[in-house]
């Protein structure tokens, strides 16, 4: 994360078995596998991707990029979600998020995070740059005992 006085960014990922049912399968603070049933056509799979953005200082912190979720159908290419978004300083973090439905294909995937945050006065803006592993497993797969 860092200090309260640079630019922050963190994410988590839900998934479950219909919108607004999702649950918590992993996130940045947090160093656990992340594992997404696969969609089946009797038991499609929602996951929503969120990126939280943090104030930066005592002036506002703008921040700019996008996030990829390649375990998301779309047309086969990743789902990217553009990042846009200014934060007033005292501000609680806010979230860019995505929603959709986890491709039917088992396999290894990336979430994927490009953003740079400019603050006011500092000479250059910060970089954030992450992949994440994510696993799209059959659904059997994924039952914990």
């Amino acid at each position: 994360m860092g200090p309260p006085s640079e630019p922050r960014a963190s994410w988590i990922i839900r998934a479950g078995s219909e919108y607004g049912s999702e649950r918590e399968v992993c996130r940045s603070d947090r160093n656990t596998v992340c594992v997404i049933p696969a969609s089946t056509e009797k038991q499609p799979t929602s996951v929503v991707v969120a990126v939280y953005l943090f104030p930066a200082g005592a002036e506002q912190t703008t921040y700019k990029g996008a996030f990829m979720a390649g375990f998301m159908s779309s047309g086969g290419r990743a789902h990217e979600t553009k990042v846009d978004y200014a934060i007033k300083p005292g501000n609680r973090p806010s979230f860019v998020s995505s929603a959709g439905r986890v491709t039917s294909t088992p396999g290894e995937y990336e979430f994927q995070m490009a953003l740079f945050a400019e603050v006011p006065g500092h000479a250059d803006p910060h970089q954030f740059q992450q992949r994440i592993p994510v696993r799209v497993a059959a659904p059997a797969a994924t039952r914990t005992e």
